[in-house]
């Protein structure tokens, strides 16, 4: 799992996040992107978390400090898919 020291949300950094949906069945419509990517959040920072299959078990990928309460929306937005 990649660990950001910093909430790169805040910034104009972009996450490439193809490589990880790579691993995944989705099919590259961005309606149904929320079914392969999850976020929570710890009392420290937001998870970014994938599962390889439509709303199936989860693998965490990222953590980002200081980024609790992101969305996925908020996560999206600084994205590649």
């Amino acid at each position: 799992m990649a660990a950001f020291a910093s909430n790169i949300l805040q910034g104009t950094d972009l996450l490439d996040l193809r490589p990880v949906l790579a691993g995944t069945q989705w099919n590259g419509n961005v309606a149904s992107v929320g079914d392969y990517l999850h976020v929570s959040s710890t009392a420290q920072a937001a998870v970014l978390s994938v599962s390889a299959t439509a709303n199936g078990s989860t693998t965490a990928v990222a953590s980002f400090d200081g980024a609790m309460g992101a969305s996925l929306k908020t996560m999206l937005a600084h994205a590649i898919l």
